[in-house]
């Protein structure tokens, strides 16, 4: 049975370029790095990069998170980000992994078609289709693959 969380429990998702195309070993070295932070501050979540996108999910108490914004904010190697996920949870959505790298090419076709329409979805264009509802539909293979 999970550990009961003593706190209330928060998911932001942002989408963000990169200043440069990443290696594989880029990728893993940043995941890395952010994974052994992420364990201190109770924050677990996951990564997609693709031809210099980053796609993440992180989740936990609404201050570790806002303090964990405000550093990606300042991170130099991307720009443009766009925040497309803000909201309370009630369970982690990704309780084993303090930060994970989910590679496009172990996506089944429904998650790269989500990350696809997640990476040209325009939130501030007027009549522009619901964020949330994309989001929505990108995560729902997620819950299911880690069933």
């Amino acid at each position: 049975m999970p550990e009961k969380e003593s706190f209330m429990l928060h998911c932001i998702g942002y989408l963000s370029t990169s200043r440069e195309l990443l290696t594989t070993l880029a990728v893993t070295a940043l995941v890395a790095q952010a994974s052994h932070a992420n364990k201190t501050r109770q924050v677990t979540g996951m990564l997609c990069y693709h031809d210099g996108t980053f796609l993440q999910f992180i989740e936990g108490a609404r201050s570790s998170l806002d303090e964990l914004m405000g550093k990606i904010r300042r991170d130099e190697r991307h720009t443009g980000i766009i925040q497309v996920h803000d909201k309370p949870i009630e369970a982690r959505l990704f309780p084993q992994w303090s930060m994970s790298l989910v590679r496009t090419s172990r996506l089944n076709p429904a998650q790269l078609a989500g990350f696809q329409d997640l990476r040209t979805l325009d939130v501030r264009a007027p009549g522009a289709p619901s964020h949330a509802a994309r989001v929505a539909d990108f995560l729902e293979p997620f819950r299911l693959w880690l069933r």
